[in-house]
């Protein structure tokens, strides 16, 4: 088995102008990388009311847990005038030992760089313990409802679990491929009521101020 140059990879990537969400055949040529690896693969597309179709590709190497998944996207945003651009950005290039073009930061190089490493992997391990997949959305750039959450669940319908998650997302604004974080902070929206007793200012003890209490919860917050 040929293992997967990660350069080459992301060059072809790149040429595909896969803007949220037109696909333009991106999905459908890493599926077939993938199936040349042993991969099953699986292109799923979903579709809600007043949205466009978006594909996604999940594929999995190995049947037996823990399954180990590498999450990314390969919809990129747009390019905006080209005119401003000194190359084509769906024309990768290297210049002074960096690759240019739409997606090579967010992240068609990392999927690339993953599928060559799983390439290695594969040709010096015939067997292995547990499983590998890939979760790729082409719905990260846009509102986001018809990518990963929809995958997962159908995942979750076919009692299909991933115990472990990588996403390959840039995260070091400083130097690339140099920082690996441990889980992802979300957010979380909610309610606070604090009820007080209404009283004079001359008599503080009698009364309980609802603004004292709830900067003490903040701060217990923070």
């Amino acid at each position: 088995m040929q293992t997967i140059n990660e350069l080459q990879l992301a060059k072809e990537l790149i040429r595909y102008p896969s803007i949220t969400p037109i696909d333009a055949g991106v999905m459908k040529f890493l599926e077939k990388q993938l199936r040349k690896l042993g991969f099953k693969t699986k292109i799923l597309e979903f579709k809600e009311k007043n949205t466009k179709p978006v594909k996604n590709l999940y594929a999995r190497l190995g049947t037996k847990g823990p399954n180990f998944c590498y999450a990314g996207h390969l919809d990129v945003v747009p390019a905006g005038n080209l005119k401003d651009w000194t190359v084509n950005p769906f024309r990768p290039s290297i210049k002074k030992g960096h690759l240019i073009g739409r997606g090579a930061n967010d992240m068609k190089s990392s999927i690339a760089a993953f599928v060559s490493a799983v390439s290695i992997f594969v040709k010096n391990n015939k067997e292995f313990n547990g499983s590998i997949s890939l979760l790729i959305t082409g719905d990260e750039e846009g509102i986001a409802i018809n990518g990963t959450k929809k995958v997962v669940e159908y995942l979750k319908k076919r009692k299909e679990k991933i115990n472990f998650c990588l996403v390959g997302e840039p995260t070091n604004p400083n130097k690339l491929g140099e920082m690996i974080k441990i889980g992802r902070r979300g957010s979380m929206t909610g309610r606070l009521s604090i009820i007080g007793i209404q009283g004079h200012v001359a008599y503080p003890h009698r009364a309980n101020n609802p603004s004292t209490a709830l900067v003490q919860i903040l701060k217990e917050l923070k």
